[in-house]
């Protein structure tokens, strides 16, 4: 069946942000470090606070997009953000500038742009669960690119060349929608509220822009953690609320966010502890040429590619990706870093997809946004956990392999409490149903 010719519009501005954000988080954690001298615990301290604050943006500007923009406005004025945020990069002294142009953009595109897919569907439409694969695939290969390349140009042209690399996708992506802005006309259109409520654009722009350029993380990463636990419990106590939602199915969807939060938290150290171990301790000697360590975050877009299909027509335990990922850091002292990312990045094939299915499966007519909105919270959580586990690792007197030691022993027994939950609350579903 014919797909909607918005779907290819809307991939590739999907793709092109993948591989402004991707590239660039290859290069940030070894930015930090090696160009501006931060210490490895500042320095994972930092790319915390701005992935926590990337992902829970995303539930701020989708209460823009529905109360004042609208989704496509919201969603061309994050491209519009993003472009100038990763542009600015090249600039030194406005770097945290940058970062927080680029969450703010983030909040209002990432957050609006797969709402905007959905609206070119109608409710029962039969190609809506194909368009969406076909988007997934495509936003991955502009990942696979960005990480490829990055870290090669950073070792050979600099940093600034890298980042330039990196700005030209969004830069590219914004083009694109700008010649095919026509293919959006009639999908999200902005709601009748007072024009007054736009005055939170520049607002929320300043603040972002103050908030990394003054607190950095010094002031911002303690309370982050407090405000996005807050807010995972204003959401909990709703749901557990609502009477038209079943106490068990709520139960178990806790431990699903739950598994996410530790699992993505252990996940993300490929872009903070594991890349700061690949340059320095890992053998990085290919066919007598120097693989950029930049370029380990490239394998988790081909193993996705190559074996997502094929994992997917199976079902695992919950426990069986967590012993996977604790097994990967158990061994980075003696196997091949390589190697332990593939076997992390299939962890993620087969835990990712228990996740996001149950939590749709929740998420019943009228009740989505609100069960949805745990979604990004919880990503949020995630990754200053893994901050957390980065500078455990760094700090670890015995070095970063004794650390991943502790991340393994960890990832381990929460896996091991998830699956008893799981176990417990799955017998209370089936004796209600």
């Amino acid at each position: 069946m014919k797909q909607p010719k918005v779907l290819l519009l809307l991939a590739c501005a999907q793709m092109w942000k993948f591989f402004s954000h991707y590239g660039m988080r290859a290069l940030l954690v070894l930015y930090l470090v090696e160009k501006l001298q931060y210490s490895d615990t500042h320095a994972f301290g930092i790319n915390a606070l701005f992935i926590g604050l990337v992902e829970l943006g995303g539930i701020f500007g989708g209460i823009l997009a529905d109360r004042y923009l609208g989704l496509r406005r919201a969603f061309g004025l994050g491209a519009l953000l993003l472009a100038v945020g990763y542009g600015s990069l090249v600039f030194e002294k406005g770097f945290f500038l940058s970062l927080g142009l680029i969450v703010l953009g983030a909040s209002l595109f990432a957050s609006n742009v797969t709402a905007l897919l959905g609206e070119a569907y109608k409710e029962d439409d039969p190609r809506r669960k194909k368009g969406f694969t076909i988007f997934y695939m495509i936003q991955n290969m502009g990942a696979l690119v960005s990480t490829a390349l990055c870290g090669i140009i950073a070792m050979h042209f600099g940093f600034r060349a890298a980042f330039a690399f990196c700005a030209s996708g969004m830069v590219i992506g914004c083009a694109i929608l700008w010649i095919k802005r026509d293919l959006l006309i009639g999908l999200g259109e902005a709601p009748r509220k007072p024009k007054g409520g736009l005055l939170i654009l520049p607002a929320l722009i300043v603040l972002g822009a103050v908030a990394f350029i003054i607190a950095k993380e010094q002031i911002m990463l303690p309370i982050l953690p407090w405000l996005t636990v807050g807010l995972f419990l204003v959401f909990a106590v709703k749901l557990l609320r609502d009477p038209d939602l079943p106490r068990e199915k709520v139960r178990l969807l806790f431990v699903y966010l739950g598994a996410l939060i530790l699992f993505f938290a252990a996940e993300d150290q490929i872009c903070s502890s594991l890349m700061i171990f690949t340059e320095r301790e890992s053998n990085r000697m290919l066919f007598g040429w120097t693989i950029p360590s930049a370029m380990i975050l490239s394998l988790n877009p081909i193993v996705i590619l190559l074996l997502g299909s094929l994992i997917a027509k199976f079902r695992f335990r919950l426990i069986i990706p967590f012993v996977i990922v604790a097994v990967a850091f158990a061994t980075l002292r003696f196997a091949s870093v390589f190697g332990v990312i593939v076997m992390i990045s299939v962890a993620e094939l087969m835990i990712g997809p228990l996740i996001f299915s149950f939590a749709s499966e929740v998420a019943t007519k009228g009740k989505a946004g609100m069960v949805m909105g745990m979604v990004p919270i919880a990503f949020s959580l995630a990754f200053l956990l893994g901050g957390g586990m980065s500078k455990m690792v760094a700090l670890d007197e015995g070095g970063y392999g004794a650390g991943f030691g502790k991340v393994a022993v960890m990832v381990l027994v929460g896996g091991l409490v998830l699956e008893i939950l799981m176990k417990r609350f799955s017998h209370e579903k089936r004796a209600v149903y």
